[in-house]
């Protein structure tokens, strides 16, 4: 009986994401083309995705172009990089929280290339009690790519990656009265998660026409559950199969492009706790996303356009939907100048839901339906302005204004008692707000020091209707700061990051009353029942504050291809503590991670 527990990037513990006013399960993350379920690990500070291995990440936090579908909040698209097809190279780090391995090199010299990376992190078995804080998490990945150049004009890629979390969110529990209670296991608040994402590329460039061709093809794996490893209480699990083909025309000035994707997915779950019935499900889905757009450069250079439609099918439906598309960008000066307006809009549909239990999200369990056929798929509509401006040579402003409005959200339907419901209702919503961020490149600072980092701040405003109630959902986090500087003097280096976000909406306890399960070897009259929570009006309560500052000083050391880097530091230098969840029936709170600090080293052949 937890109370949602964060939203955005804020937060220590989740894998889950929140991207301006959108649900977590309203996000798609690619790699090479593929989906990726669950993109973040269990400590959400590291992704899914080895940092030193990204090649392209494009993060669009709406009004993306029309090559995207079936997602209504964000796209998160990730390109790996081909190993290096001359040298043998290649890393080795070890740090308490994520130790990492990476060899690269040809497999035929000048055409063919492998590249592989292992990380997991040994939290659990060298730190399992910090600071009076439990540490029962344990997570990994693993990822491999070859790349093969097959004459002048064919490219093949094929991409593996493998993921796994699992830890005791409940982590160290404290009374009402903040003493931390004893450091017992406990299994019923586990979660764990998997991805399984492979597939290849095989890509065509004519040598006498302005002609790309992309053939990917792949599957991808989530499951999921929550409970004891040796008998999960609860367990769900996405599996799709795709293939997508895509076809450019390069233009003197610009692009004209067509594709086309299908999707078969498999969704099953298994829901069996105190309070509801046992329940199984499973079902398949289809999909088709068309699309067509073009890229074109106009006005000398000072104004880019991206008109695009997309067409979204559901063939077991037989249900079509179009979705026009535009992004555009000026620059009234030109594109040196100091100056840039960008603008898009875009209509959006997913039939994809991800259900959480409103009596603990902290949890992170999700059980994927699709949207009930007697329902239309979920639309949203972005409308996005926004102003870059250079105001130095080392300082750069942006803001930019963002509006979102929801239809056919399918929503847990409330109830005052705790229960896992798969019973849904039709919502709709609106999210509104603006960004403001300030970023400083290569500035000289103190002690012959460069400078470089970014402050931010989000104001976002998210409200959901149904029939019965008007509220604001559990990731509508109203404020938002980020902040990053790091300075670099020679081969010493030091980061300060700082995060804070306001309060989340949660369902207050509007009392409690005692259950009995209705069967006949049951005497009321003489059985004390079971006590339960009775929930008031769902969200209308709001959660402290969080904000975290961390800490991390780095020193680098160069001899010709062999690089060493030696890096410590603290996570939550104030030893701050940041609500994880509360748990409205014990009185019994879960607070992110304390004052935490850390050493590694990596050793790099480049």
């Amino acid at each position: 009986l937890q109370v949602p527990r964060r939203s955005g990037p804020q937060g220590d513990r989740g894998g889950q994401f929140f991207v301006r006013g959108g649900a977590a399960d309203q996000n798609l993350a690619l790699l090479d083309g593929l989906p990726v379920y669950m993109p973040f690990h269990i400590l959400s500070f590291y992704s899914a995705f080895p940092e030193e291995l990204v090649d392209r990440a494009a993060f669009y936090t709406g009004g993306f172009g029309a090559q995207y579908g079936g997602r209504t909040s964000s796209v998160l698209d990730v390109s790996a990089r081909n190993g290096n097809k001359q040298n043998l190279a290649g890393s080795v780090a070890f740090a308490p929280f994520l130790s990492s391995a990476t060899f690269e090199g040809p497999l035929i010299e000048g055409k063919v290339s492998a590249i592989v990376s292992i990380r997991q992190s040994f939290v659990e078995e060298l730190l399992p009690d910090l600071f009076g804080q439990r540490m029962p998490y344990r997570f990994g990945d693993r990822f491999g790519k070859i790349h093969a150049l097959l004459g002048g004009s064919h490219e093949l890629s094929l991409t593996v990656l493998d993921t796994d979390d699992r830890g005791d969110i409940a982590g160290t529990q404290k009374t009402v009265f903040g003493e931390v209670e004893a450091a017992a296991i406990d299994d019923s608040s586990e979660v764990a998660w998997s991805n399984r994402v492979y597939g290849g590329t095989y890509t065509y460039r004519s040598n006498s026409l302005p002609i790309k061709a992309r053939l990917t093809a792949g599957r991808s794996e989530m499951a999921n559950e929550f409970g004891p490893e040796s008998a999960p209480e609860r367990m769900s699990s996405i599996k799709s199969s795709e293939a997508t083909l895509r076809l450019s025309w390069l233009l003197n000035r610009g692009d004209i492009s067509v594709g086309t994707t299908f999707r078969k997915t498999d969704l099953s779950y298994t829901l069996d706790d105190l309070f509801t019935e046992f329940t199984t499900s499973s079902e398949e889905m289809n999909e088709w996303n068309s699309y067509i757009e073009s890229t074109l450069d106009l006005a000398g250079d000072k104004l880019s356009i991206n008109p695009g439609v997309h067409m979204y099918a559901l063939p077991d439906r037989s249900e079509q939907y179009f979705e026009p598309r535009m992004r555009a960008s000026f620059w009234p000066t030109g594109r040196q100048g100091r100056h840039q307006l960008n603008a898009s809009w875009g209509i959006y549909h997913q039939i994809l839901s991800g259900l959480s239990d409103e009596r603990d999200l902290g949890n992170l369990f999700t059980a994927w339906i699709t949207t009930p056929e007697s329902q239309d798929p979920t639309t949203s509509m972005h409308g996005i302005l926004g102003w870059n401006v250079s105001l130095t040579p080392w300082l750069h402003g942006a803001i930019e204004g963002f509006y979102k409005s929801y239809d056919h959200i399918s929503a847990p339907i409330f109830s005052p008692f705790p229960k896992f419901t798969t019973t849904l209702q039709e919502a709709s919503g609106t999210a509104l707000g603006t960004d403001i961020r300030m970023d400083v490149e290569n500035r000289p600072f103190i002690l012959e020091s460069i400078l470089d980092g970014y402050f931010s701040y989000t104001f976002s405003a998210v409200e959901y209707e149904t029939d019965v109630y008007t509220y604001n959902p559990a990731h509508d986090r109203r404020h938002q700061f980020n902040a990053l500087m790091h300075a670099q003097r020679g081969e010493v280096g030091v980061t300060i990051q700082w995060q804070y976000g306001s309060g989340l909406p949660f369902t207050e306890s509007g009392g409690f009353d005692v259950w009995y399960p209705l069967t006949p070897d049951v005497d009321v009259a003489n059985e004390a029942g079971i006590d339960r929570i009775v929930y008031a009006e769902p969200f209308n309560g709001r959660q402290p504050t969080y904000s975290r500052i961390d800490i991390w000083l780095e020193r680098k050391v160069e001899r010709g291809r062999y690089v060493g880097t030696l890096r410590a530091g603290a996570l939550n230098i104030l030893n701050r503590d940041n609500l994880f969840y509360y748990d409205l029936f014990t009185f019994k709170r879960v607070d992110q991670l304390p004052l935490i600090p850390s050493v590694g080293f990596k050793m790099e052949l480049r």
